[in-house]
């Protein structure tokens, strides 16, 4: 799941790229260490905030502690990181640009420099900076096995910090922003290809249409493919639970949605549907959420993310697109009616821009909460459908999916509280109870 941090360090680098002059005024190997400097200096600080944790928690020198003691640990922990993550988003710009390293890699561009390549550096500081917060974040998780044993004995707390590193870096936040970048990284690598082809019989325009068409049809063929080989997804093993899942599908005649599990370790208590099209969608399913819930809870689990499928939520999900370029053409026509001269280009450019990521940012927010709260309601439909013991008892739908939601996020309070991409965990049953009391089925929102 991409986080608003994650988006934004998208959004700010693709800026900077942009506004970043193309004229050196430092040698080069001067702006690789200022920003290498920094993308380390940023790890070091990480470091630094959870040895001050651990130590004011007395964790790592006092040894084993309640579980409780763990969890506000670790919370605080969660917490120092994302102010680092935001910190370092908002000093993007004076990394990137103020350091010269993008003045550098604009003015090597024309000079034969591949896009991909060019692509893949203005991010590479990024990248460093997610590898070394979660090898940070690795070795504090192999301390918090070491105060609480017991809890080791059934979840990955019983890997070495390296065994955690490499977890997280396959499902951590460097997988989400490797995602995000695919469909970038691909149109830079087929505009290089198309245009060594075609020797300059097309335009700069017309390359890009076509490197962004092809893009966009393999990231949605590929992507699920290469997303899960990367994060460990295998084949659910055959058993009930996939010769129920396989069920539910062809009841509902939803097919080509293939049922994955992701081995984590107990790290992720989650499920997705990943992949637009019918022959690649796969379902994906973590290790930690079968284990945690009951036969009828992980039942509405499973109808919600079929919901998201059946009410085609991938494809509303695109309009926020829509709406950032309908913002952009808004205050593009806009300003032709502005007396001519009266504002530069480059501030009507940036108005545009500004609209557009503004609009976008926002939409896409808007529109996955609306998505998250049909789907809790459609997945008590879709049960009622064809579950037998929602078919017997019509009341026990929203209330079983009520207390997998409750199961899996009052553990977690962060994740219980509304997000980007999330409404909040109170939102939700409040949801499913305003779903039940108009069909006259009590739900306790609890």
């Amino acid at each position: 799941m991409v986080s608003l941090r994650l988006f934004l360090l998208v959004l700010v680098t693709l800026v900077c790229r942009e506004v970043a002059g193309s004229e050196p005024e430092r040698v080069w190997l001067s702006s690789l260490i200022a920003i290498a400097g920094i993308s380390v200096g940023f790890g070091l600080l990480t470091k630094a905030s959870a040895v001050s944790v651990l130590r004011s928690s007395g964790l790592g020198s006092t040894g084993t502690a309640s579980e409780l003691k763990i969890d506000a640990t670790e919370a605080r922990f969660s917490r120092a990181r994302r102010v680092i993550e935001t910190v370092w988003v908002v000093i993007l710009p004076v990394s990137l640009v103020g350091t010269g390293w993008g003045t550098w890699l604009n003015a090597l561009e024309p000079l034969g420099l591949p896009k991909v390549a060019v692509f893949v550096c203005w991010f590479l500081p990024s990248v460093v900076f997610l590898a070394l917060i979660e090898m940070t974040a690795a070795q504090f998780d192999e301390i918090v096995a070491e105060a609480l044993p017991q809890k080791a004995s059934t979840t990955s707390e019983m890997l070495g910090w390296r065994e955690h590193w490499k977890l997280r870096l396959r499902l951590g936040e460097l997988s989400s922003l490797m995602s995000c970048l695919a469909p970038l990284l691909l149109i830079a690598l087929f505009t290089d290809v198309i245009a060594m082809l075609a020797g300059g019989a097309l335009t700069d325009d017309v390359v890009t249409v076509i490197a962004t068409l092809l893009s966009i049809a393999l990231v949605l063929w590929v992507l699920p493919v290469w997303l899960g080989r990367w994060m460990g997804a295998e084949q659910l093993p055959q058993g009930p639970l996939r010769d129920r899942i396989l069920g539910y599908q062809r009841e509902l005649n939803l097919l080509g949605l293939e049922p994955m599990l992701l081995r984590t370790h107990g790290r992720w208590a989650g499920a997705a549907v990943v992949g637009g099209l019918r022959p690649f969608r796969q379902l994906w399913l973590g290790d930690a959420l079968i284990s945690q819930l009951n036969e009828r809870e992980l039942d509405m689990v499973l109808m919600h993310e079929m919901a998201h499928v059946i009410r085609r939520h991938a494809f509303w999900r695109i309009l926020p697109l829509i709406w950032a370029v309908g913002a952009a053409c808004l205050i593009g026509a806009g300003l032709t009616c502005v007396p001519e001269g009266s504002i530069s280009v480059a501030t009507g450019q940036f108005s545009a821009a500004a609209a557009a990521c503004a609009t976008l940012m926002f939409g896409i927010g808007h529109v996955a909460r609306r998505c998250e709260l049909d789907a809790d309601q459609q997945a008590c439909r879709l049960a009622i459908q064809v579950c037998d013991w929602a078919q017997t008892d019509p009341e026990a739908a929203p209330q079983a999916l009520g207390e997998a939601l409750s199961r899996l996020l009052k553990n977690t309070p962060d994740a219980a509280k509304s997000t980007w991409l999330h409404p909040s965990l109170q939102n939700r049953l409040l949801n499913l109870a305003d779903w039940a009391a108009d069909r006259k089925m009590p739900c306790a929102a609890s």
